[in-house]
């Protein structure tokens, strides 16, 4: 049906991807606090 909009949907290896960036980055917060945890290499992954 045109002029239906539909949500955007992640396939399983987008999912396990963001999942395993999250994780990683969460370790990285918690083993430095001076870190800046890969923050920026965020403009590398868009």
């Amino acid at each position: 049906m045109p002029g239906t909009h539909r949500r955007p949907v992640l396939d399983e290896k987008q999912q396990c991807r963001i999942s395993r960036d999250l994780g990683e980055r969460a370790r990285n917060l918690h083993s430095d606090i001076d870190a800046p945890a890969g923050l920026a290499t965020d403009s590398a992954m868009f």
